[in-house]
């Protein structure tokens, strides 16, 4: 709960926004009662797994319920810049791609905001790395680029979220699991270097 109390908002203030879907998996700190009064004032749909499942599940219940032609993932412990679903969208546009995704940039403790864009503003490696399958989704860029998979703050048509959908049988990685499945059927994926989404610290 006292996470979410710090990122809601972000998800909320978005521009052309349909819903906020939280998925309760299981929670027993008061997240339940939190978001059962910030329902009654906001576009927040929730719904209450009885007990802890897994990210997987979690998400597909979210998918499931979606009625958007689009729909973004999103995490408690990350906020959105103002301008994170309405870039997205264009990008998602402009480059013909079914999945997208901004930079993440990680907070440390007691960093500003700015502090923590300027440390991610001098990162010099490459922007994938094909030998240990990872992407650096923190780097400034200058345009949209294909990328093998996204992070968990990623944006697409609701149509693949509800054909590929999240595999419980992942241990880890879930995102990466989902981007190659959706990759091996055809659908493409994008990195959008021109909007952030912000990662507290990670304690």
């Amino acid at each position: 709960k006292h996470i979410l109390m710090k990122t809601l908002d972000s998800y909320l203030s978005q521009s052309n926004l349909y819903e906020v879907i939280v998925v309760d998996d299981g929670s027993t700190d008061g997240t339940y009662e939190y978001l059962q009064e910030k329902a009654k004032f906001s576009k927040i749909t929730f719904v209450r797994h009885n007990r802890n499942t897994d990210l997987a599940n979690a998400r597909n219940t979210g998918i499931d319920i979606a009625k958007g032609k689009y729909l973004m993932l999103g995490e408690d412990d990350v906020f959105l810049s103002q301008d994170y679903i309405s870039r997205l969208s264009k990008c998602l546009e402009e480059s013909g791609g079914d999945l997208i995704a901004g930079r993440i940039i990680y907070l440390r403790n007691n960093e500003t905001l700015e502090e923590c864009l300027n440390r991610f503003e001098r990162f010099k490696v490459p922007l994938i790395n094909y030998w240990s399958m990872t992407v650096k989704f923190s780097k400034k860029i200058e345009k949209d680029t294909a990328v093998p998979h996204l992070h968990s703050l990623t944006m697409g048509k609701a149509k693949v979220y509800k054909k590929i959908r999240f595999s419980s049988t992942s241990i880890a990685r879930e995102d990466t699991d989902f981007c190659i499945r959706a990759s091996k059927q055809g659908y493409k994926i994008f990195f959008c270097p021109h909007t952030i989404c912000v990662h507290l610290p990670r304690d």
